[in-house]
């Protein structure tokens, strides 16, 4: 449940950030595919990409991770 919520952020964030999954794999090298199985929390993101999401929508690493346990 809580990789659930946390990729449900990363889904928000590209949205908030009014990204396409395309233009986001364009800049970090990866196939739109990839981000579908990490936002829909079928893949598990690597420490590296996500800290290339945290620059490309410029959240703090906090905002995906606070209230995580919270239903």
């Amino acid at each position: 449940m809580k990789y659930k919520k946390f990729s449900d952020r990363l889904r928000q964030a590209r949205l908030d950030s009014n990204l396409t999954q395309e233009a986001v794999c364009q800049v970090i090298n990866k196939s739109p595919n990839y981000m579908s199985k990490i936002e829909s929390g079928k893949k598990r993101i690597p420490m590296d990409i996500f800290i290339k999401l945290l620059k490309i929508y410029k959240k703090p690493p906090e905002y995906f991770f606070t209230n995580l346990n919270e239903e």
